[in-house]
C-alpha cells in the first residue's frame, strides 16, 4: 500500500461499509479496511462480498449498497472538486502531471471538474498525527519493551509520544476536526467528489534495517504507478 505505488485499484469505503473487528477496540475511526484490486471491477465485487451489516461490528453501517447493477462507466454530469495539494502539501511535479492528466481524461468523459482550495492546514495535520501516536500506544504500546528491537524508528517515535499525550489533548483534536469538515463541507456541497493525489511523492523503496530511507534507483514499472485519488460525498 498504496495502491497508487502499486500499479492497482485501492478502495478506502466509508466507516463501517466492511465490518471489522480485528483491532482490540470497536468504536476505532481512524482505521478501516477497503480492497488492493487488478481493477475497478474487482474491488466493487468484493465490497459487494464484505459489506454489512454484521453484528461483529458495533459501527457496521446497516443499510447495504445496491452493487447488483453494472458499474456506470460514463462521467457526464459529475461534478469533480481538483485538488493537487489540499491546500498545504509540497507535491512532486510527476505526481501533479499524473492527477492532472485524470482530471482531463474525466471532462472528456463528461464530468465538470472545477480545481478548488480545501484549506487544510498544519494544525489538521498535528491532530491528525497525534491520534495515530495514541492509537499505535493504546493499542500496540504493551509490546514496546518485548519487541523494541523488530519495530521500526518511527513506529517506536509514535508508540513513545502516544504515551504522553492527555485525554485532553486527544479530545481538543475533535474541535480541528471539526474545523476542517466546516471547511471542506462547501466544497462536498457544490462537487460530487474530490480528485486528489493519493500520496505526494512517486514510490519509494525502504530499507527498513537502516535509519535512513532512499529512493531507489531504477524503479521499474513501480515508478510510473502515481495514481489519483477520488473521495465521495456521499457514504460508499
Amino acid at each position: 500500500i498504496p495502491a497508487a505505488w502499486s500499479g492497482v485499484v485501492g478502495l478506502k469505503p466509508s466507516l463501517g461499509r466492511i465490518p471489522m473487528d480485528v483491532l482490540p477496540g470497536q468504536f476505532e475511526t481512524i482505521s478501516h479496511h477497503g480492497p488492493l484490486a487488478a481493477c475497478v471491477d474487482d474491488a466493487r465485487l468484493f465490497l459487494r462480498a464484505t459489506q454489512g451489516p454484521d453484528d461483529a461490528d458495533i459501527l457496521s453501517i446497516g443499510t447495504p449498497l445496491d452493487l447488483a447493477q453494472p458499474l456506470r462507466t460514463d462521467a457526464g454530469g459529475l461534478r469533480v472538486a481538483l485538488s493537487v495539494d489540499l491546500g498545504m502539501w509540497a507535491v512532486d511535479p510527476a505526481v501533479e502531471r499524473a492527477v492532472r492528466a485524470a482530471a482531463a481524461a474525466m471532462v472528456e468523459r463528461g464530468a465538470i471538474v472545477e480545481e478548488v482550495d480545501l484549506q487544510v492546514t498544519r494544525a489538521d495535520e498535528d491532530a491528525w498525527m497525534l491520534l495515530w501516536c495514541v492509537f499505535m500506544a493504546g493499542y500496540y504500546g504493551h509490546l514496546l519493551e518485548e519487541h523494541r528491537d523488530r519495530m521500526t524508528p518511527r513506529i517506536v517515535e509514535m508508540i513513545e509520544s502516544g504515551r504522553t499525550r492527555t485525554g485532553v489533548e486527544v479530545k481538543r483534536t475533535e474541535i480541528t476536526r471539526a474545523d476542517l469538515w466546516r471547511r471542506i463541507a462547501p466544497v462536498f456541497a457544490d462537487h460530487d467528489v474530490v480528485l486528489c493525489p493519493t500520496m505526494a511523492l512517486g514510490p519509494l523503496f525502504t530499507a527498513w534495517a537502516a535509519v535512513n530511507r532512499r529512493t531507489a534507483s531504477a524503479a521499474g514499472p513501480l515508478s510510473r504507478s502515481k495514481s489519483p485519488k477520488t473521495r465521495t460525498r456521499t457514504p460508499c
